[in-house]
């Protein structure tokens, strides 16, 4: 289906059980970053408080009704996974219209996300792999954003600002670059 504001929309019914799995995939990723880590900033904190749900309240919602949601920026998508069952379809609905349109990126919860990522990034370093495979990465696909690892990341994160999410976001949630995936116990004509 193709939604009025451009978004298309694929649904694929399974009344085998109660789960609904929805993928909302953002054409672009990393491809679409004014400032590398912008949209591993905006994976990491969109889920941290809403116009209308703050972080803990989304916490407690999601944790007491089952509901699954996670973010993340690849190299040349942003996705966000949704699980739940049929019987909080509808508040999971309305947590991901939170999310998509109304996410607040306070600074408080950047700035303890960056510095998280980046004391992650720190421990990747205590395996030798992983600084051989960020080396291998660079080499091969050097000057494209395929070669941005953790030591560019590292570089850039501390730069990214709150209007440099807001940007992303703005431009990486925009309806005629999403793809929305629903798969099981859903009714197609309900949901288009």
């Amino acid at each position: 289906y193709l939604i009025d504001n451009g978004t298309t929309l694929l649904i694929n019914e399974n009344k085998n059980n109660d789960i609904i799995a929805i993928s909302i995939i953002a054409k672009g990723g990393e491809f679409l970053e004014n400032v590398i880590g912008e949209g591993t900033l905006t994976a990491e904190t969109i889920l941290k408080g809403t116009k209308k749900f703050s972080s803990q309240e989304l916490a407690q919602i999601m944790d007491e009704n089952g509901i699954e949601i996670n973010a993340s920026c690849r190299d040349d998508f942003f996705v966000i996974d949704v699980k739940t069952t049929t019987s909080e379809v509808n508040m999971t609905l309305e947590i991901l219209d939170e999310i998509m349109n109304n996410a607040l990126f306070d600074d408080y919860e950047l700035e303890k996300k960056r510095t998280e990522i980046l004391s992650r990034i720190k421990q990747m370093r205590d395996v030798p792999m992983n600084i051989a495979l960020e080396n291998f990465k660079t080499a091969i696909f050097e000057n494209s954003v395929y070669s941005h690892t953790n030591k560019v990341l590292e570089k850039t994160l501390p730069t990214v600002t709150r209007g440099n999410v807001l940007d992303y976001y703005n431009k990486i949630l925009d309806s005629k670059n999403v793809i929305i995936s629903i798969n099981g116990n859903v009714d197609s004509k309900a949901m288009a």
